[in-house]
């Protein structure tokens, strides 16, 4: 691979090299890596050609500039910034040049049959699972017993819960708490604080059909002070606060979906569980026995708003790189064709299976594969994979992956 090296640095004397570009991203794949951008595209050519024969999906993209036609070589291709960021350090060390991660455009088809993306990254004794989401996934973090810590990725939202699941067409449900002694009142004499605490219980009732009575009876759990009920709600889509549905019984456990464990309306399933990570170590969580998908349609309970707030969204849209460079208008045919098989050091019981793809390690790297088609598409070690889902280790932490098609 150090004729890469000896390439890069004899085109170097003769082309101009530029990185970054503005051009409209690849939707599904925003990010890459670009190793060299030249002026002679036959040299573009054979760096790419090294690069695939060692493995890298490489391809050549043709850029118009002022001072004629660039021909940048890359490789790859991510759904985040730190991914590439990561994938373009640890390609350096092995070709040298400074690679680094760029934005993404007119990747051929066919090279890169699918772009990973990171989801997660979860270090030291932290406890993480992955969600089914609809269509997407959701990380929560914390233990199963305690409220936890919920985020979309790729959507920008993240919110507290013990339990949660999507609604179909948006919005979410969630099962957390209802506090009837509010901050509030905490300097409050007591027979004021205890005129508030009835006064938002007898609310809650109304709102359900339910007896007051029957309610501080059955359901009120903690001391004066902490008083609270816990609850279900439905969370409209960009809503901060949900609706009321259910109350859970003292005796009930928040698992339990049976009527008699609820006053008002039970809930629905819980988002089902793919992984668990745990003290360093990945858990693949069976199939539930009840693989119904999540009903969260409005019930005959009437809704009331509970202190459900959402973390402030974080921006999902990807940083732009530098344009130091024109926006490619062409991409050069020479380099479509898919990176070919080849063997590696791995035993099968190193290979991680996910659904319609495999990966394994390959030294520094795991190399996913499709069919006949494989690459080095990730720096890190396979650990496990579930559906589109694949987690690697990689700088002492284990790190989710989802694996979308292109």
């Amino acid at each position: 691979m150090r004729r890469a090296v000896r390439r890069l640095a004899a085109a170097g004397a003769a082309a101009a090299l530029a990185f970054g570009g503005a051009a409209a991203q690849d939707l599904l794949a925003p990010y890459t890596v670009q190793v060299a951008a030249l002026s002679d595209p036959e040299a573009a050519i054979q760096v790419s050609g090294d690069l695939l024969r060692d493995g890298f999906p490489s391809y050549v993209v043709r850029a118009e500039g002022a001072a004629g036609a660039v021909y940048r070589v890359r490789v790859a291709a991510f759904g985040d910034r730190a991914t590439a960021d990561r994938y373009a350090r640890a390609l350096g060390a092995r070709v040298g040049g400074a690679p680094r991660p760029a934005l993404a455009e007119a990747i051929p088809a066919g090279i890169l049959p699918l772009a990973p993306a990171r989801v997660a990254r979860v270090s030291g004794d932290a406890t993480a699972t992955l969600l089914a989401w609809g269509d997407a996934v959701a990380v929560r973090y914390g233990p199963d017993d305690a409220v936890g810590r919920y985020e979309l990725p790729g959507v920008g939202t993240a919110f507290e819960a013990y339990r949660a699941a999507p609604i179909e067409g948006g919005g979410r449900v969630v099962w957390t708490t209802y506090p009837l002694d509010g901050t509030a009142s905490e300097g409050d004499a007591p027979d004021v604080r205890e005129a508030l605490a009835r006064q938002r219980l007898r609310l809650l009732a109304d709102a359900l059909g339910v007896d007051p009575g029957r309610l501080q009876a059955e359901a009120v759990r903690g001391e004066v002070g902490s008083r609270h009920l816990r609850v279900w709600s439905r969370v409209p889509p960009g809503a901060e606060r949900g609706e009321v549905a259910g109350v859970l019984r003292r005796e009930a456990s928040f698992d339990a979906r049976d009527a008699d464990a609820w006053f008002g309306a039970p809930p629905p399933a819980p988002a089902p569980a793919w992984l668990r990570l745990v003290d360093g170590e990945v858990v693949v969580v069976p199939p539930a026995s009840d693989p119904s998908p999540t009903d969260a349609s409005p019930t005959d309970a009437n809704p009331v708003d509970a202190s459900v707030v959402d973390a402030s969204p974080t921006d999902a849209s990807p940083s732009d790189a530098s344009a130091s460079e024109p926006s490619p208008t062409d991409v050069s045919p020479t380099d479509a064709s898919p990176v070919q098989a080849s063997p590696t050091d791995a035993s099968p019981t190193d290979v991680v299976v996910g659904d319609g793809w495999r990966a394994e390690p390959d030294g520094t790297w795991t190399r996913l594969g499709v069919g006949d088609t494989t690459w080095r598409a990730l720096v890190g070690a396979p650990v496990e994979g579930v559906r589109d889902v694949l987690v690697v280790r990689a700088e002492g932490a284990l790190e989710v992956v989802r694996l979308r098609p292109r």
